[in-house]
């Protein structure tokens, strides 16, 4: 059975570049901005030992609902042995956030992961980047990543997928929490920013709350520490109520819903971590508070339900009416 690579990123990032060389296309691209690609193409190598590669639409697009739905059409339909994780070279805590994100999705599937850095020949110190990227995607548990540059040809990068792409092709699922993950709200800009300035605000709050510590026992700190998160996420929470709350659109809510829970989880998180690096708590202490704050924000889910339960049911119906292109 021929090998199966598909090709997820954000727009502008490289990956229809890549599908154009390695299967001699010659879809429409651009860098950044609009989305062009906004269909699912499927398309041989020209070169190497071959293998089936996928193009898909930028995941941050206008249209989320339509673009989850194509995910799922997709991988309802064709078993996939490689999920090549595209990301544009940029500094290293860019690129660390930009796979945080895309990664979301496909976590239970982390042996099948390569992350692909393009542009790189825009870095300045290639030795050591790539070395610290190897290490931390490493730790992280991700063994398989590519270095391409622009003046990479398509033989070049057949070679390169061909090292990586070593499974056979194998059923996936998503869970709906992982086709969720694929949902953004920053289309509407005037709330997007709206729900910037109070996560600001939440910020401050945190690192506020987060500091000095008392000295007490660990179990004591422990406590204290949930008693902080749970402060911190209840005044959260508050504070997005008042400004979405009156929304009587109720997928547009979740999906605002959606992006503030994963940066209140972020946010919380990060100061945790900076207890465990000031010795306040500690490693097997951060596990317990990461299971609380996911336990914590849970609680306030159900109020978003009816939005959670629209989304999902338009992602299914529309995937139904989704077409995949054989080149």
């Amino acid at each position: 059975m021929k090998k199966v690579a598909l090709l997820v990123s954000q727009s502008g990032d490289g990956k229809t570049t890549l599908f154009n060389k390695i299967t001699n296309s010659n879809q429409e691209v651009q860098a950044g901005g609009r989305v062009v690609t906004r269909e699912v193409y499927v398309k041989d190598s020209k070169y190497g030992q071959g293998f089936t590669l996928i193009d898909t639409p930028g995941l941050k697009d206008e249209d989320c609902i339509g673009t989850s739905s194509k995910i799922l059409n997709l991988i309802e339909n064709i078993w996939i042995s490689r999920i090549m994780v595209v990301v544009r070279y940029a500094r290293f805590d860019i690129i660390k956030d930009t796979c945080k994100w895309l990664l979301l999705a496909f976590e239970r599937y982390q042996d099948r992961i390569t992350i692909v850095i393009t542009h790189f020949d825009f870095s300045d110190d290639k030795e050591r980047e790539q070395r610290q990227l190897t290490e931390y995607y490493h730790k992280a548990g991700i063994k398989s990543i590519i270095f391409a540059s622009r003046e990479d040809s398509g033989e070049t990068l057949c070679e390169l997928f061909d090292s990586e792409i070593k499974d056979q092709p194998q059923k996936m699922q998503l869970t709906e929490s992982e086709l969720l993950s694929f949902q953004q709200c920053d289309y509407n800009q005037f709330l997007y920013f709206e729900l910037l300035e109070i996560l600001g605000d939440i910020y401050i709050q945190s690192k506020r709350l987060f500091q000095g510590f008392p000295v007490i026992d660990e179990q004591a700190k422990v406590l204290l520490v949930k008693e902080i998160i749970k402060k911190l996420i209840n005044y959260s929470y508050v504070k997005f109520n008042r400004s979405f709350g009156r929304n009587e659109n109720d997928e547009e809510q979740f999906l605002f819903f959606l992006e503030f829970r994963r940066s209140i989880i972020d946010i919380v998180n990060r100061d945790i971590q900076i207890l465990k690096w000031n010795n306040i708590v500690k490693y097997v202490q951060i596990i317990e508070l990461k299971n609380f704050i996911q336990n914590e924000m849970e609680t306030y889910d159900k109020n978003f339900e009816v939005g959670r339960k629209k989304c999902l049911q338009k992602i299914r119906e529309n995937a139904k009416n989704q077409k995949i292109n054989y080149l």
